[in-house]
């Protein structure tokens, strides 16, 4: 079964409605793949506090907020944590690619596991691309 890792700005596009058609597309076929045990969707412990932050800056109402949260909360994403080691090796992989421990302990999440790591984040696409196991989604 083929495994990809989402980060949050994948989530978030996927979920406000200003978020790209091709971003809400994608990742609805990727829901159903899951839904028909064909994919699985992994992310870190810290998706729901990025992507509820996201919201509350994104999202005026928060009666909205709440409401596309718990839509978020019944994805079928696997939470898989990093230990404290692969943690130290996401935090080495930040300062050669010279970028965030959160972004780059996604792409290494997708590394450890054999997956995809999918981002929508075009400057962290174009700094760790060498890096391999990433895809860019607009």
């Amino acid at each position: 079964m083929n495994t990809v890792v989402v980060d949050v700005s994948v989530v978030v596009r996927s979920l406000l409605p200003s978020g790209s058609t091709f971003t809400q597309k994608k990742f609805r076929s990727y829901i159903s793949l899951v839904n028909r045990h064909e994919l699985r969707l992994l992310s870190l412990p810290l998706l729901p506090f990025e992507v509820a932050n996201a919201l509350r800056f994104n999202i005026k109402d928060p009666t909205l907020a709440i409401k596309t949260y718990e839509v978020f909360s019944r994805l079928p994403i696997d939470i898989t944590p990093l230990s404290a080691g692969q943690l130290g090796e996401a935090l080495v992989a930040s300062y050669r690619f010279a970028t965030t421990l959160y972004d780059t302990s996604y792409h290494l999440l997708a590394k450890l596991m054999g997956a995809t790591f999918i981002t929508c984040d075009r400057e962290y696409f174009k700094k760790a691309d060498s890096w391999g196991s990433i895809e860019l989604w607009n």
